[in-house]
């Protein structure tokens, strides 16, 4: 059993889950510019919001559809407040998809595995 955490009302929870992970992961909406190759060999540059991040990973949609393996630029800013002048930390991660989740919204849920991060 792995140590998960949830959001409750903006705040953290600590829960036991039945869950694989090995790390906890954080349950906050925060910004991230994606960039990448879709499916069809176009290039995008997108900004949304992650839905959880972990030690390893992140997962998040996207209006893309992505292939797994495609490899993705990521920029993530840890504030909730999508405001560009906004000064807070972020973490440059390149990654690769390890799995793409096809979502009824027509968008594209996509779980990344980390292969090289570092704060800017």
């Amino acid at each position: 059993m792995a140590l998960d955490l949830k959001p409750d009302n903006g705040h953290l929870k600590t829960d036991r889950t039945l869950d694989r992970r090995q790390q906890p992961r954080i349950y906050d909406r925060f910004p991230v510019k994606v960039k990448g190759v879709d499916a069809s060999g176009e290039a995008f540059d997108d900004d949304v919001r992650l839905d959880n991040v972990g030690a390893g990973g992140i997962y998040l949609r996207l209006a893309h559809t992505v292939e797994r393996g495609a490899q993705l630029e990521m920029s993530i800013r840890f504030s909730t407040v999508m405001l560009a002048t906004l000064n807070a930390p972020r973490l440059a991660v390149r990654g690769v998809v390890l799995r793409v989740d096809a979502q009824p919204s027509g968008a594209c849920g996509l779980a990344v595995a980390f292969t090289h991060h570092r704060f800017l």
